[in-house]
């Protein structure tokens, strides 16, 4: 789920092939977010990109984090 509360913010999402192999699955998917200059304070526009992911089995999700 994407969730973004910040007038300012835009989430995006790309999602890459999960990898399946023995028993075990593999899900990435890169997470961009472009942040806007605070109101009343100026600034300029940033972009910060990276791949979350989560590893599962059988019984559930054992893995999660940042690449």
């Amino acid at each position: 789920m994407l969730y973004n509360y910040q007038p300012l913010t835009d989430i995006s999402t790309s999602d890459y092939a999960p990898q399946l192999s023995g028993g075990k699955a593999l899900f990435r998917a890169k997470v961009t977010v472009k942040r806007g200059p605070a109101p009343g304070l100026g600034g300029n526009w940033s972009t910060k990109e990276a791949i979350a992911y989560f590893r599962a089995n059988g019984a559930g999700v054992y893995a999660s984090g940042w690449m």
